[in-house]
């Protein structure tokens, strides 16, 4: 998961690790005081990384599969703010992407964060 530490993205963290799904998430802030306690799970991941230290797909899907022994990423949840056009993805997006799609497995959505001001129109939602 793209922006974990965003409120958005940290309720999103919330619901699938009380699924029992197994959860990386990636951010470029610190994680929410509220989700630290997550960290100690087996079954979440929290990459905080610079602006200028993004990683590329290759060390994302690595870091996934060391945590979870599992050679796949069934799901690529993007949480996009409303400044960003979520056709255009960051690099490291788009890498993981291209992670998923050479193993033929997983899904991406992206989910418009919650700064979106009323009216708005949501067509910026996608399911790829």
């Amino acid at each position: 998961m793209t922006s974990a530490a965003s409120k958005t993205g940290a309720a999103i963290c919330r619901e699938f690790l009380n699924s029992n799904a197994s959860v990386l998430g990636l951010d470029t802030v610190s994680l929410r005081e509220e989700l630290d306690s997550l960290k100690e799970t087996s079954s979440f991941l929290f990459i905080e990384y610079g602006p200028h230290a993004v990683p590329s797909g290759a060390e994302v899907a690595s870091a996934a599969k060391e945590q979870f022994k599992a050679d796949r990423i069934d799901w690529l949840i993007n949480v996009v703010d409303e400044r960003q056009d979520p056709e255009e993805n960051p690099q490291h997006v788009r890498q993981i992407l291209s992670v998923m799609e050479e193993k033929r497995i997983g899904l991406a959505l992206n989910v418009v964060g919650g700064g979106v001001d009323k009216g708005t129109p949501q067509e910026t939602m996608l399911v790829c």
